[in-house]
């Protein structure tokens, strides 16, 4: 083997490598119901267009953070499971502030479902209720809203 074949080798094991831990690192550090510490809200669930949505928030009290399970279940519709959570959700609160997710955390997709984590930044002041606002595939709005403890 010539030395530059060996290089390739060692140049691409250590891009496999940092891939590999840079991975497990977003794994360990992504928020999840199970180590989220805050209320959890009662869920929602919706059918809309052949697809049940099911939304489960954590609000969690320390920073104000939200969280949103999201469980869609689609048995005629697997377009339904194709999403881009961080460019089709946002919250809102009810002084009219839109906030943008900051991290969607992937736990898990079949054929016919999709789970996941989505978590937004802090509230801004004393906020009495929250909306996720998921534009689906047509783009029409499906709204969730829940009123969040004092």
């Amino acid at each position: 083997m010539s030395k530059f074949m060996i290089r390739r080798l060692a140049v691409v094991a250590l891009l496999v490598g940092l891939l590999g831990y840079l991975t497990l690192n977003a794994v360990r550090c992504s928020p999840s119901p199970a180590n989220i510490v805050g209320l959890t809200l009662p869920s929602i669930e919706k059918v809309v267009d052949e697809a049940k949505y099911k939304i489960i928030p954590i609000y969690e009290l320390e920073t104000a953070s939200v969280y949103f399970e999201i469980i869609i279940e689609s048995f005629q519709n697997p377009e339904a499971l194709e999403v881009d959570f961080t460019n089709q959700l946002l919250m809102e609160d009810d002084k009219g502030v839109t906030y943008l997710p900051v991290a969607w955390n992937f736990k898990s997709q079949e054929e016919f479902n999709l789970v996941g984590v989505i978590n937004f930044e802090g509230l801004h002041g004393d906020i009495e209720k929250v909306k996720l606002i998921f534009f689906g595939m047509d783009e029409t709005p499906i709204t969730f809203e829940w009123k969040l403890p004092k």
